[in-house]
């Protein structure tokens, strides 16, 4: 989060209702008045969003600091604390407009559908867009099973996430994480109901200012792809970490899926209210609001995850 970054104004909208925790990775220039009494940690960190991601869920170690101004360090440890206390975890983008209810709405929606990986859907509003259309909400469903989640803010099963989608990440290439949310969905082999976006409630996302990892787009400060931040563009990112899973046209035709695919591959439909005599029929999302998560947000990102254990996911083999 950046100095202007408030709880209360996104995503804490309505605490009393929250099914989740925040983290705050603070990215700003002004540690000591930097505050989040919403948040049950605020640290502050520099860097790239996935780099910070890998440093939070490898590190020994990040402050102690509960509700206070943000330091530099932790006592929440990842395998002894934050992996056996929740089961769901999401990393979205802090410029991100999504209130509270939205945020139960995608943990319970996972929950109910069994999914490991997923996101909330795109608004179709001014002032919102998506590079994938496939992404944007689609009002007559409860979620649309798909085989990509996009990197600003995947949200994952807790045992997904620590027992595969922790060790897709590296030091030495992840920094802003282009294409890790391709390779995900490849490593399950392309599961026809495991990941999804959902659609019950959606997130706007404000147009980027980042670009391609070109020269011209990285020397806007606001760009997460701006110089100093990495040591290669996103783009050189993104073809490295191709390179390592072999994630290649021959590898998805062997999955049957396209390169880099993107594509819906089945539906919830929301369920109808029927009303009495005279009345008409109105969708009705089905919400449940568990108190099982955690919304850690990270620099750049939220965290959620789930109380009761589940069964390890082994990492799957990409041939090739």
């Amino acid at each position: 989060m950046g100095d202007s970054w408030k709880a209360e104004d996104h995503w804490l909208s309505q605490p009393g209702i929250a099914s989740f925790d925040i983290i705050a990775l603070y990215h700003g220039n002004n540690v000591g008045n930097f505050t989040c009494p919403q948040c049950i940690q605020t640290i502050a960190v520099k860097g790239p969003k996935w780099r910070l991601i890998l440093t939070l869920s490898t590190a020994l170690a990040f402050s102690n600091n509960n509700n206070n101004n943000a330091t530099s360090s932790s006592s929440l440890l990842w395998d002894t604390v934050i992996r056996r206390q929740y089961d769901y975890v999401m990393f979205a983008d802090d410029d991100l407009i999504m209130d509270t209810s939205d945020i139960n709405s995608l943990f319970s929606t996972m929950k109910a559908h069994d999914l490991l990986l997923a996101q909330l859907s795109v608004c179709r509003k001014p002032g919102s867009s998506t590079w994938r259309k496939e992404l944007l909400q689609e009002e007559d469903y409860v979620l649309r099973y798909t085989t990509f989640v996009e990197v600003m803010a995947p949200a994952f099963r807790m045992d997904f996430f620590t027992d595969v989608v922790r060790h897709t990440m590296s030091a030495e290439r992840t920094w802003v994480g282009w294409g890790l949310d391709s390779v995900w969905p490849a490593l399950l082999h392309y599961p026809k109901d495991r990941v999804a976006v959902i659609d019950a409630a959606c997130m706007s996302h404000p147009p980027s200012k980042g670009g391609l990892g070109s020269s011209v787009d990285d020397n806007d400060e606001s760009s997460v792809y701006r110089p100093g931040l990495s040591p290669i563009t996103a783009k050189q990112e993104e073809m490295v970490t191709f390179a390592v899973f072999k994630y290649d046209r021959q590898t998805t035709a062997a999955l049957g899926e396209p390169f880099m695919s993107c594509r819906v591959v089945g539906h919830v439909m929301r369920p109808l209210l029927v009303m009495g005599s005279g009345g008409s029929g109105n969708r009705n999302v089905v919400e449940v609001l568990l108190l099982c998560g955690v919304v850690i947000g990270l620099c750049l990102a939220g965290v959620v995850i789930r109380k009761r254990r589940r069964r390890r996911v082994s990492l799957g083999k990409l041939s090739g």
